[in-house]
């Protein structure tokens, strides 16, 4: 497993106990889990607001009838990434990781 799929399989903390300040600030790479599946992989260039986006609404109707359905369940892992890493270590963790709702061909909202 690379690094980053690793850092984010082993940084999962439950989403309903994440708070604001718990999230690296500046870009990075999110993932959201549930009983250990990964489920969705994206990249921000601001972290905390895009997870705190997908609290508050959802583009992906997949991923939004899994936070309808165990919202409890879901767990959450934000890594940092600078630079033009960011576009590649998201392709490289889609791919090892393999989340149930990713979209391929699209850029992120």
């Amino acid at each position: 497993m690379s690094d980053i799929a690793g850092r984010l399989k082993n940084a999962a903390v439950p989403f309903g106990y994440l708070r604001h300040g718990a999230v690296p600030d500046g870009p990075g790479l999110y993932s959201f889990w549930l009983r250990g599946r990964c489920l969705y992989v994206g990249m921000s260039d601001d972290l905390r607001r895009r997870i705190h986006q997908h609290a508050t609404m959802e583009a992906n109707p997949e991923l939004a009838r899994y936070f309808a359905a165990y919202r409890n369940e879901i767990k959450v892992s934000a890594v940092p990434v600078r630079g033009a890493d960011l576009r590649r270590e998201e392709t490289v963790a889609i791919e090892e990781l393999r989340p149930a709702t990713n979209r391929t061909g699209e850029d992120p909202p």
